[in-house]
Formats: C-alpha cells, sequence, structure tokens
C-alpha cells in the first residue's frame, strides 16, 4: 500500500545515506548500520554472487554471508580495536603521538578505502579527519597503551588478523584539549573516536 506522496507504507526504516559519490561512476545511498538491505540478497538469488560477483566500484560481492541490494555493499565495520576505545571514553593521548587506529572491514578491500570530502573553503580533502570538541568530565578516560614510532597517515592490512592499520600522526599543539577523529569510508559509513590530548 502506498500513502498519497507515493511512499510505501509499513516498510521499516532503510537506513539509507544521503546520496553521494560513494564510489564508481554513478551517486548512490551508501547503506547504513542496521539497514534491512545489508545481506538481503541470498547467494545464487538474481545475481548474487553469480552474475555480479563485484559492486560499481569494484568492491567484492558478497561482502558477508549474501549480497547487499543497492550498487555498494556495505564494508562490514568492526572496530575500532585496542589501543583506542570507542565512545564515549575519552582515549588519553600525547599529543604529538602517533597512534595506530585499527580495524576490520569483513576482508581485503584494498588500501584505497577512506572516503574524500571538501572542507570550509571548498579545498579537498581524504578522511580520517580531527575536529575540536569539547572535553566532557563525565566521560571515563583511557590511556592509549600503545603508540608507534612511524609517520602519519599510512595504512596497512594484515591478512592473518584481517586488521588494518592507519597511523594518526597526532600534533604537539593540542596538548591540553579533545578532539574527535572521523573516519569515513568508502561506502558511506562515519566511525568516530574521541581523544584527550596531554604533554
Amino acid at each position: 500500500a502506498f500513502n498519497k506522496n507515493g511512499d510505501q507504507r509499513g516498510v521499516a526504516d532503510p537506513r539509507l545515506g544521503s546520496l553521494a559519490d560513494n564510489g564508481g561512476p554513478t551517486r548512490t545511498h551508501a547503506l547504513l548500520a542496521g539497514s534491512p538491505a545489508i545481506d538481503a540478497v541470498p547467494v545464487g538469488t538474481n545475481g548474487c554472487a553469480a552474475d555480479f560477483t563485484a559492486d560499481q566500484r569494484g568492491v567484492h560481492r558478497p561482502l558477508g554471508g549474501a549480497c547487499d541490494a543497492g550498487s555498494v555493499e556495505n564494508f562490514g565495520f568492526g572496530g575500532f580495536y585496542s589501543p583506542v576505545d570507542n565512545p564515549d571514553v575519552l582515549n588519553r593521548a600525547k599529543a604529538g603521538s602517533s597512534i595506530p587506529v585499527k580495524f576490520s572491514l569483513g576482508g581485503d578491500m584494498g588500501l584505497d578505502i577512506f572516503a574524500t570530502g571538501t572542507d570550509a573553503n571548498n579545498n579537498a580533502f581524504t578522511y580520517p579527519t580531527s575536529s575540536a570538541m569539547r572535553c566532557d568530565s563525565t566521560d571515563p578516560v583511557d590511556a592509549i597503551e600503545e603508540t608507534v614510532a612511524a609517520g602519519g597517515g599510512s595504512l596497512s592490512y594484515d591478512p592473518t588478523l584481517d586488521r588494518y592499520t592507519y597511523v594518526w600522526k597526532t600534533q604537539k599543539a593540542w596538548a591540553g584539549t579533545c578532539r574527535q577523529l572521523v573516519v569515513k569510508l568508502d561506502d558511506g559509513t562515519y566511525h568516530r573516536a574521541n581523544f584527550k590530548f596531554v604533554r
């Protein structure tokens, strides 16, 4: 049944991102966490894993036990893993340190996994990025137990652990402030972690 606007009644929230460049030749709606379209097409049905073995970005399909309904597969994010804690924890770290940010995507998706964006001045950038945030004294604080000597911006994948590691180089000027790390993936999903920086 449809309402007067032509929308179907009684259908669950599809949990779709806004129309955006999620990779490939056309703009698409990314499937957000909890979308009923994730793993909605069983293998062998409607060409899943037979006629259609990749989404429009060239990412292998299916990523989970079945194909996602739509033009792009959802990566199936897992993490963040130690040493980074997920919100609402504030990760206490020394300003200027390099922090290994670890996560999984349910397999090797290659190293071109981060989305691009534009800042307030219309300058292009590639995620991850960070922004200042208030230091909320009610949030639990946990120290970052591991830092690395490598410079910032590097991304690697460990197939044995099925783990990506992004090395986030922080700035010494951030001492005494809090920041939110924002990781946006090519599938349109956002993943965040909060940090409190000390000298």
